[in-house]
C-alpha cells in the first residue's frame, strides 16, 4: 500500500509538480544483475557420499583438480567474489546517470563497502563495475568489471588482483539459459590455464570439466545427481582412456 506522502506526491504529478515512481523517469527500470552464478562456478569435488569423508581414488584425483581453482574464487579472490554475491536482493538507486547498488558486506570478519554501477557499453550489451572500499585501508578501487547480454544468456567477467596490484586475475566467460542456470562457463588466468564447466544434461554423465594447467590437460565427466563420474589425465595414467568412479565414490571399471 502506497503511503499517505507518496498519494500526496502523486496528486502533484498530475500538476507536473512531483513523480513517485520506482523507475527513473529519463533511464527507465533499472537493468537486471547477472546472477551469482555468472561468477562463481559450479564446483564438485567428489569428496563426500554415504557417510565417506573423501575418497582415494579416481574421484579423489578429480577433487583435487576442481578444488585447487575453487580456492582461487574462495580465497584468493574472496573479497570481490563475495562482494558480488552480497548483491543479491539489493536494490539500485539512479544517480549521476547511472544505476548503482550500493551495500555493505562482510568477508573474513572484515566490512566492506561495494558499490555496482550498470554503465553503457559500447556495444548492445549491458556494461558493469564494481567499485570496493574498505575505509581507512583503500577507496573505490575497481575489483571486477564485465558486460552482459540484455537477455542474461552470456557475458563476461574480469576479476583484479587487489587495490596494490590491478592487473587483472581471472577473466571469466559464461553461457546461461537466462534464469541463472550456467550451462557454459570458463575461467582463464594470464598464464592461460583454464578450467571450463559444461552442463550438458545428457546420460551416463550430465556434465564435465575441460581444464588446462602448465599445457596439461584433464577431463573430468560425472553425473550431477548420481555423483559418479570419470577422469582422463594422460599426464597422470599415461594413455588417453577414463578411469572410473560410482556413486560411492569407488574405483570401478568404466565398462
Amino acid at each position: 500500500m502506497k503511503s499517505i506522502s507518496c498519494r500526496i506526491i502523486v496528486v502533484l504529478a498530475a500538476f507536473g509538480i512531483f513523480s513517485c515512481s520506482d523507475d527513473d523517469p529519463e533511464s527507465g527500470p533499472a537493468p537486471e544483475l547477472p546472477a551469482g552464478t555468472t561468477v562463481m562456478m559450479n564446483f564438485e569435488t567428489f569428496s563426500a557420499a554415504d557417510g565417506r569423508t573423501y575418497s582415494l581414488g579416481h574421484a579423489h584425483r578429480a577433487g583435487t583438480h576442481v578444488a585447487s581453482w575453487k580456492n582461487i574464487l574462495t580465497m584468493d579472490l574472496a573479497i570481490p567474489v563475495n562482494a558480488f554475491l552480497a548483491s543479491d536482493g539489493k536494490k539500485a538507486e539512479y544517480t549521476n546517470g547511472e544505476w548503482v547498488w550500493s551495500y555493505e558486506y562482510n568477508t573474513n570478519s572484515e566490512t566492506y563497502q561495494a558499490e555496482i554501477h550498470a554503465v553503457e557499453a559500447d556495444t548492445a550489451d549491458q556494461a558493469w563495475k564494481m567499485f570496493i572500499s574498505q575505509p581507512g585501508n583503500f577507496e573505490g578501487f575497481m575489483w571486477m568489471e564485465g558486460v552482459s547480454s540484455h537477455d542474461l544468456k552470456s557475458g563476461q567477467w574480469t576479476i583484479y588482483d587487489n587495490p596494490e596490484n590491478n592487473a587483472p586475475a581471472l577473466h571469466i566467460h559464461w553461457k546461461s539459459n537466462g534464469d541463472g542456470e550456467i550451462t557454459d562457463m570458463k575461467y582463464v588466468v594470464n598464464k592461460g590455464d583454464f578450467i571450463q564447466y559444461v552442463f550438458t544434461g545428457e546420460e551416463p554423465f550430465s556434465a564435465y570439466y575441460n581444464i588446462e594447467a602448465n599445457k596439461q590437460p584433464v577431463t573430468i565427466e560425472w553425473h550431477l545427481e548420481k555423483k559418479n563420474g570419470s577422469i582422463i589425465e594422460p599426464t597422470h595414467y599415461l594413455d588417453d582412456l577414463p578411469r572410473c568412479w560410482s556413486s560411492s565414490f569407488e574405483d570401478i571399471d568404466c565398462g
